[in-house]
């Protein structure tokens, strides 16, 4: 095996330079940690996360109005991502929300909706002239941003 097929560190291999870290992409040097933040350690176990988080925003590719409709026409939502400052801070801003209210949910319908009493939600939609939009599940195309209500 060699050295650039294995991340794997011994005891004896140098210590990996901090803005190496794919944690570390796109901060500042003065925002470098040695370990993964909380926000970030579900990437461990999403490739996909974990690739686009340590890609350099320079570097990301934007999708083209084209492959958009070829996306949506083959019900491949999958293939929409944010760009990776902007999902690093979203991660951020949910496990912030998640430690303070209980979950994103809780959040909505207490602060957003302010529905606090559980079974507030229950009904609210019956009459069918009312709609909601919940801003944050935000994608880029092109010079645009989508945002799925």
């Amino acid at each position: 095996m060699t050295s650039s097929t294995s991340q794997t560190l011994t005891t004896n291999s140098p210590k990996p330079s901090l803005s190496t870290l794919w944690w570390n992409t796109n901060l500042p040097s003065s925002e470098h940690t040695p370990a993964c933040p909380p926000y970030l350690t579900y990437a461990l176990s999403h490739p996909k996360e974990r690739a686009n988080i340590s890609t350099l925003d320079a570097d990301f590719k934007r999708l083209t109005w084209p492959k958009v409709r070829a996306h949506v026409a083959a019900n491949r939502l999958d293939q929409f991502t944010r760009v990776p400052s902007e999902l690093r801070r979203y991660r951020q801003y949910t496990e912030k929300l998640k430690r303070e209210y209980g979950s994103v949910m809780r959040f909505v319908l207490d602060e957003r909706l302010g529905w606090r009493d559980s079974r507030a939600g229950e009904g609210r939609f019956a009459d069918e002239g009312m709609c909601m939009l919940l801003k944050g599940k935000e994608m880029t195309i092109g010079a645009y941003v989508l945002r799925a209500c």
